[in-house]
């Protein structure tokens, strides 16, 4: 299915939102040393994280760049300015986006 820049805009923040829970976590559990307690959550939150991992390795260079930088970082706002221009980073983006929902819904990534 093919969706639009805004859906898949969408998409891709509720994906990362939950990655992001999903490796905090993972991480407390760790770091609480209380995986075997919670083991189901550990290895639920372990598993999304890998997937959407995989489905980023499944896309183009630059596309797995700005996913990384734009959504699942965000560190620096700005860090697209050494790399390209604005509206090629804009476009890039724009295709970055759609690519990455593309890739995550695609069945083969889904199992």
């Amino acid at each position: 299915m093919k969706y639009n820049y805004e859906a898949a805009l969408l998409i891709v923040k509720k994906v990362v939102e939950v990655y992001r829970l999903s490796t905090q976590k993972v991480e407390y559990y760790v770091y609480a040393n209380c995986v075997r307690e919670n083991q189901q959550e550990y290895e639920d939150g372990r598993n999304y994280v890998k997937k959407i991992d995989q489905v980023l390795e499944n896309c183009k260079p630059n596309t797995q760049k700005i996913i990384r930088k734009d959504f699942l970082e965000m560190n620096d706002r700005w860090w697209y300015r050494v790399h390209y221009g604005k509206s090629q980073y804009y476009r890039l983006r724009k295709e970055a986006v759609l690519e990455f929902v593309d890739c995550l819904t695609k069945p083969k990534m889904l199992v």
